[in-house]
Order: C-alpha cells, then sequence, then structure tokens
C-alpha cells in the first residue's frame, strides 16, 4: 500500500494554474464571437405614377382612359412571404412533379416563411418604407420570393393599426370621375380574394453575419389602369393587378 502523501505545512510551493484555470484565463480574455446568423429583412413601398398626388383630400390618380380616381381609403394586405433556395437539377424535378407551393398556418415564422401580416394605407404618401418583418434563413442562398395578399385576421388588423380591415385583402373608398362626366361616382368596396406572385431574384448569398433587406414595390397607378373599379368584381380585378404588377428590388 503506498503511503499518502503529507499534507503542506508551514510555507508550501506555490502550484501553477492549472490546464482548467489557462482555458479560463484565455476564454475571458478572447474577443467576443461574431454573429453566424444572416438576417434577410423584407420592406414595402409604393409608387403613384405619372399625374399621382396624395393630399388632405386622399390619393388622386388619372387613369389612360382620362377618368379622375380619388381614393379616401385604400388598404391593402401583405400576408406573407416566403423564400425559396436556389433550385438544383432535383428540386427543380421535384417541382415539376409537386408544383403546389408550401402551406403555413397564418401568423407561423419559420426561416424560410414569415405570415405576420400587414396592412400598407396607400394614401398615406409613396416612397415610405414599410417593414414586413424579418427572416432568419437556413439556406446559403435564395432565388425565388412569393409574396402574398389575403384576408387579415382580427389580431393582425389591430396589430397593423387598421382594425377596420379584419377579414379583407384590398379595401378602396372614394370616387370615380369618368371622362366627359359633370359628377363624380362614389363607391366603396372590398376584397376577400386570395392573390400571389412569385418573383425572381439575383442570387442573394446568406453568409454568416450578412444582413440583406428586399424590398417589394407597388406601382399603384398599374393597378387601376384600364379597370372600372366601380364594376362588379371590379375590387378583385384590382387585387389581381396589385400581385401581378409587384416587383422585388435589392
Amino acid at each position: 500500500m503506498k503511503d499518502r502523501a503529507a499534507p503542506c505545512v508551514g510555507r508550501c510551493p506555490r502550484r501553477g494554474p492549472t490546464l482548467l484555470g489557462w482555458l479560463v484565463l484565455v476564454a475571458g480574455c478572447s474577443p467576443p464571437p461574431t454573429s453566424t446568423v444572416a438576417t434577410l429583412t423584407f420592406y414595402a413601398t409604393h409608387h403613384l405614377g405619372d399625374g399621382g398626388v396624395v393630399d388632405s383630400a386622399g390619393l388622386h390618380l388619372d387613369t389612360p382612359s382620362g377618368d379622375h380616381l380619388t381614393l379616401t381609403r385604400a388598404l391593402v394586405t401583405v400576408s406573407s412571404v416566403e423564400i425559396f433556395p436556389c433550385a438544383s437539377a432535383t428540386g427543380q424535378w421535384l417541382k415539376w412533379l409537386s408544383p403546389v407551393g408550401s402551406a403555413w398556418a397564418h401568423g407561423i415564422t419559420t426561416p424560410r416563411y414569415m405570415g405576420t401580416p400587414n396592412v400598407i394605407d396607400l394614401t398615406a404618401g409613396e416612397g415610405q418604407l414599410l417593414s414586413l418583418g424579418q427572416l432568419l434563413p437556413d439556406m446559403g442562398s435564395a432565388c425565388r420570393a412569393r409574396v402574398k395578399y389575403a384576408p387579415i385576421d382580427q389580431d393582425g388588423a389591430v396589430a397593423s393599426g387598421f382594425p377596420e380591415m379584419k377579414g379583407y385583402s384590398l379595401a378602396l373608398t372614394g370616387e370615380l370621375l369618368r371622362a366627359g362626366w359633370s359628377s363624380p361616382i362614389s363607391f366603396s368596396a372590398t376584397s376577400v380574394r386570395v392573390e400571389g406572385v412569385e418573383l425572381e431574384l439575383p442570387q442573394v448569398s446568406f453568409k454568416a453575419g450578412a444582413a440583406v433587406s428586399l424590398t417589394f414595390e407597388l406601382p399603384v397607378s398599374a393597378w387601376f389602369a384600364d379597370l372600372d373599379v366601380t364594376s362588379d368584381g371590379g375590387v378583385d380585378q384590382v387585387l389581381a393587378r396589385a400581385a401581378a404588377t409587384t416587383t422585388l428590388q435589392p
């Protein structure tokens, strides 16, 4: 049986730090770790086009046919945004077999899907940037994005500051003065349709710590060109035109 070392009495020799101690010291002096997560922020903005103006009476647009449109209420709901990785040969083959897009519950946000709805007030003046939200992509790059216009629920409408938009994707109120007429036609219409568009975008790379932003641009004057918003189904046609003319810019 080995003898146990006698305990040190009096002045004992100083021992150097242990390996664990050195690791703690080194960790304490190391610079803070850099972020390894990329962020992707989406914005939306709208433009009125030639002849469009916003004043205290509302939003004014002149159509190509010579009609004059005044909107005292013009609200549209962007319900979701989804991004897609650049398709490989296998991924493209699977897309052909199953062309249906992803389905997510309202309000859900994942690294590739943002389901928080936002209401855009077109009478608030053009050129303003509205933040739609932020994603933390789990892919190296993206080549496509899908934006959807759909009815908003009560919680989303209240959170957006427009509780009256509950259940609607588009709401328009105003007057239409047809070319050659002396009196305008008053109207108020809402849409509950769902419209969306999938947009190609330059390959976006999500390097570690990168902060990327993309902006959906809405050319409002194009929504009403050659469309009669006062006709049956006119507001639904406007929403379809809104989706079809949406573009995505870096």
